[in-house]
């Protein structure tokens, strides 16, 4: 984040008989503005098994929240049903927290809903159960944002 006091004492813009306290509480200010980005983030992004408030809200005004689940995929090619275990009026899948780890340990970054070719699924039904089917075993981890029924 850029700061324009710090620029403006870079600029040489600082009157000279304030240089040291200035620059000292530029520091400090700078050092707590950088303490609370940082948390901010890592509230944000708690991957968690347990119910956590993302700090987002929905175009209503209601929290979304965000539960992590994982799937143990033990057979390549079967269908696995995982109650989400919540009372949403919506839940989506969040692709930039899903993903599979193979048996043999290496990981898919990102997963996709359906491919005809390989018959490979992940979605969230009208039951609130995350569906999953893949073509080769290891462990599927799900982000599953969603609002609460009101």
């Amino acid at each position: 984040m850029s700061n324009p006091l710090m620029n403006a004492q870079i600029d040489g813009a600082i009157d000279k008989r304030f240089g040291d306290q200035y620059n000292y509480l530029i520091e400090m200010l700078s050092q707590k503005i950088n303490s609370i980005e940082s948390s901010i983030v890592a509230l944000n992004q708690t991957l968690s098994a347990a119910e956590v408030d993302t700090g987002m809200k929905w175009i209503d005004g209601r929290h979304i929240f965000r539960k992590f689940y994982a799937v143990s995929l033990a057979v390549a090619g079967t269908t696995y049903t995982t109650s989400l275990g919540i009372s949403a009026d919506l839940a989506w899948i969040d692709h930039s927290y899903t993903f599979i780890q193979y048996a043999t340990n290496s990981t898919v970054l990102s997963f996709y809903y359906v491919d005809a070719t390989d018959n490979s699924i992940c979605y969230i039904n009208a039951s609130s159960q995350l569906i999953v089917k893949y073509t080769s075993t290891g462990t599927l981890y799900a982000a599953v944002n969603y609002i609460k029924t009101a």
